[in-house]
Order: structure tokens, then sequence, then C-alpha cells
């Protein structure tokens, strides 16, 4: 199928790249890092706009997960409503620089204006960072519990093996039956005990994954599906109906800054 919506690729260098579709919701479809491929991407969801895209990495806004109980925001999506907008592209050759703010339509779901700032790049050390700014420029305080959606490649076959080096890593471990069959799972983000803790992931025959967090995401959610060729480790700032039950408050005239950093060693001497 041939896509409507143009991917646009950042390139370090010949080992080391990232790349992005402003027009499908501001989404990273790929990163490279040492010559590996760390993002797995269902081509046929990113081309249908009637399908949620599966892999890469979906930004989540205003609500990570789904809501339930939901009288505030009864029009509220799982995911909220920013994975399916178009964004203001205004990227470099080495710096991915994308904006979206509230409109009228949206605020019929969502009934606060706000501004988003993403931006994202691989850094001299080749490792990924990817930052977002929210933005209250409403007349109020807004709710939001946003968060990313990660899709990192792993064959299916390979991943019971997968190692979890970081705390609460082995209930990680212990509960694949329930995150490999579709069951999310949820764990406290390391850094928000101690902003210096990375969470390492050893993925046989690719490499380990070292993720630096933001204390912002409370909460990691661990996901994927049987068969498929991925594993989701997901930065959450609230656990599921967060933005109902425990929102994180946005000032007026206030930003909320959130990051996630990703390095990669490569298992291949």
């Amino acid at each position: 199928m041939k896509s409507d919506f143009e991917i646009k690729k950042i390139e370090h260098d010949k080992l080391n790249s990232v790349s992005y579709c402003a027009d499908r919701g501001g989404i990273i479809t790929s990163l490279v890092l040492q010559g590996k491929e760390l993002l797995y991407l269902d081509r046929e969801t990113l081309n249908n706009k009637a399908l949620s895209v599966r892999g890469g990495i979906p930004i989540l806004f205003p609500n990570a997960g789904a809501l339930r109980e939901n009288l505030l925001f009864p029009k509220l999506e799982q995911h909220g409503f920013v994975r399916n907008m178009g964004w203001k592209d205004d990227s470099t050759a080495k710096n991915i620089n994308l904006k979206i703010e509230s409109n009228r339509e949206l605020n019929n779901v969502y009934p606060y204006q706000f501004k988003i700032e993403t931006s994202a790049s691989i850094s001299k050390d080749n490792s990924f960072l990817f930052e977002q700014k929210i933005l209250n420029t409403d007349t109020q305080q807004i709710p939001v519990s946003a968060g990313l959606h990660p899709y990192f490649k792993v064959e299916n076959k390979w991943k019971k093996n997968i190692i979890f080096d970081f705390p609460g890593g082995q209930y990680v471990s212990d509960s694949f039956d329930s995150w490999s069959q579709g069951h999310y799972i949820s764990i406290d983000n390391p850094a928000v005990k101690n902003i210096k803790d990375p969470m390492k992931v050893i993925i046989p025959e690719l490499g380990s994954l070292i993720l630096q967090v933001s204390p912002n995401y409370k909460k990691i959610w661990i996901w994927s599906l049987s068969e498929k060729d991925f594993i989701c480790i997901e930065p959450v700032m609230r656990d599921i109906n967060g933005l109902i039950e425990d929102p994180c408050f946005i000032n007026i005239g206030k930003e909320e800054t959130l990051f996630l950093k990703i390095d990669f060693i490569s298992n291949q001497k």
C-alpha cells in the first residue's frame, strides 16, 4: 500500500539516524543506532489513516491508555488525539522540531488551550534524545496524563530471554506470561527515586538498550502481543485512568518538560 504520509530522515552519520512523520501524529518511525534498527513498525497501520499506528514511537496526549467511568471527557479515546494529527514541522538537517496546539475542534474533546513542542536528535555520543514541552496557554490549570509508546524490535522467540536490569525488572521477567499476551503491566519508573538510575534492557540478538526516562513519567508500562516481533516499554505520567483520578496539573502560563534518552550497546564485536 502506497503511503500519502511523508517520512523524513535526520541522518547523524551513516550508522545513526532517526526518521519521523509529522503528518501522522509526529511519530518517530525509525531509530538506527550503530547500524541497528531499534524500532518495530507495521507499515500497513502507518499508511492507513483509519488505523492507529502500531510501531515506532507514538505520542500520547492528553491521556495514555483508556479512560474508565469517564464523565469528564466522554469524547476522548484511548491514548488521546495528537497521535492522529498533523504537526507543524520546523525541523532542520540535524534536529526534529515539531509543534501542535489546541483548536476549536479539539476543544470539543478536551476543553483546554495548550501548545506542545517536541524535539528529537542524535547526540555526538550517538545517543537519541526525545524532549517534549507541554505549555498551558489556558486561563486555568490544565490536567494531563501524557506518555510515549515506543515499540522496540525483538523477535518473538527471544522475548522470554530479555533481561530487565533495573529496579522492578525481576517483576517484569516474572510477569512474562501476562505482558507477552497483550496484558500490560505497570511498574514504577526507577528515575522517580533516583534520576541517575537508567533502565537497562538486554535484548538477545540485538544488544542493550539504556533508557533514561524523565522522572515526570511516574510509571513504565510493559506490553506486547503474541507472535509479534516487538516489546513496548512505555513511559507514562500516570497509570490507567490517570487523567481522571490523578492528573498532573500544569499551572497557567507554565510548562511541563519531559524527556526520553536512548543509548544502545551492540552485542556484536
